[in-house]
């Protein structure tokens, strides 16, 4: 895959230009130029069974990143440095835990510092398992170019962090 230093500025042709909200706020991106090699692609699966036995890959590309899948839908990458940016911008608040829903966003932080977003996508019911009232959360994100998968929350890179917040856009019904 190439890699322009200096894309994603708005005088990249290449570049999308990704505005905030109400165009509050340009976010620097950047898009390969073409897909990463088939053999990396297959390692990086290998790397995402080995840490998450349980996920699935949706797609297996390294296109966009994490920012780029839940933020620009699918098309571009775009550095952790400007989710928060992006979370005030947009209009998302942070919410408990057990006010998270479906299609709300975990922010995955490491010492304070955002390092990955994604996409709660199931709530599962696992309480007969446990004797006990138990959610399991399930997440749609992309591994930086590592594919994109479905995952237990807690099954990611530790390179993540485990320090998670939920965050929705979510309006109150009227």
């Amino acid at each position: 895959m190439t890699m322009i230093i200096g894309r994603g500025s708005e005088r990249d042709r290449a570049a999308l230009q990704l505005f905030t909200t109400a165009n509050r706020s340009y976010i620097e991106n950047e898009r390969p130029d073409e897909e990463r090699a088939v053999e990396g692609l297959q390692a990086a699966l290998r790397f995402a069974k080995a840490i998450s036995p349980t996920a699935k890959c949706r797609s297996l590309t390294a296109m966009y990143n994490c920012l780029g899948l839940v933020f620009a839908s699918r098309r571009t990458m775009v550095d952790c440095k400007h989710l928060d940016v992006i979370l005030r911008d947009d209009g998302f608040s942070p919410i408990p835990k057990v006010q998270a829903m479906e299609g709300d966003v975990v922010v995955y932080r490491r010492n304070g510092i955002s390092q990955h977003v994604g996409i709660i996508y199931e709530l599962r019911d696992i309480s007969l398992q446990h004797n006990g009232s138990q959610i399991e959360f399930w997440v749609l994100s992309q591994w930086g170019e590592d594919g994109e998968y479905l995952h237990k929350m807690g099954e990611v890179p530790t390179i993540y962090g485990n320090q998670l917040e939920f965050w929705s856009e979510r309006k109150p019904i009227r």
